[in-house]
């Protein structure tokens, strides 16, 4: 595998508000470029990151270190050659790229940078099978993981099966965020937004948060959603 994103293509703004992040936060997030990641920092107990892309993770502990030693620039501006790939960023990623620029101000680095040593960078692993085995995650941030991870044929069981089993090991009131709600709804047979029947019975789309997502992710075409743990 080799890199594929340098910055995020979603609104970072939204992840957070989505997911309702607090200090006594422990979250569980697909890596990618770290920017999801090192944004709830800002806000979340602990954040735990893992990605089955190594250079992705790579990539990641290079823009943590930087972080750590008050290189923001150099956060903000990773040279792609000290990578093993060499990927160079493609232009379609250069708008991705200025909107994560804007959002890390100094100040918000400051506060992220403070809060570093919560920050967990796993080996390579599917963070949908982490997410079914592993407890104490209060949030988890999947953005597009079960498209991604169905690409490399990692996970064979039923999505909503899944999803399931993920909420299973979540406390109640305990929150998933995706980035493309409209597509995994589709494949299970959803009609309308709310439709509670369109998920396992340990999940229910949260209205509030996921509209709040929606008014800042405006241009993400298969839209964020959120997902709340209640009760069985």
């Amino acid at each position: 595998m080799s890199l594929l994103y340098s910055s995020t293509n979603e609104n970072l703004k939204a992840i957070v508000l989505g997911l309702d992040l607090s200090a006594e936060d422990r979250v569980l997030a697909v890596a990618g470029s770290g920017d999801q990641a090192f944004a709830m920092l800002e806000f979340a107990k602990q954040v735990k990151t893992v990605d089955l892309c190594p250079d992705q993770l790579l990539f990641v502990r290079i823009r943590a270190e930087r972080l750590k030693n008050g290189d923001y620039e150099g956060f903000l501006n990773v040279d792609y050659t000290c990578l093993a790939c060499g990927w160079t960023p493609p232009d379609i990623y250069k708008k991705a790229k200025q909107n994560s620029r804007e959002y890390f101000s100094y100040d918000r680095l400051e506060r992220i940078r403070d809060n570093l040593d919560n920050l967990l960078i796993t080996e390579p692993r599917d963070i949908l099978e982490m997410a079914q085995t592993e407890t104490g995650y209060s949030k988890i941030y999947l953005s597009n993981a079960f498209f991604y991870c169905r690409e490399y044929g990692v996970i064979n069981a039923d999505d909503k099966q899944v999803l399931g089993n993920i909420a299973c090991k979540m406390p109640l009131n305990g929150l998933i965020y995706v980035a493309n709600h409209n597509l995994l709804a589709k494949k299970l047979g959803r009609r309308k937004l709310f439709r509670k029947t369109f998920l396992p019975r340990e999940l229910r789309v949260d209205r509030k948060l996921t509209r709040v997502a929606r008014k800042k992710e405006p241009f993400w075409f298969f839209k964020p959603a959120v997902y709340r743990k209640v009760k069985d």
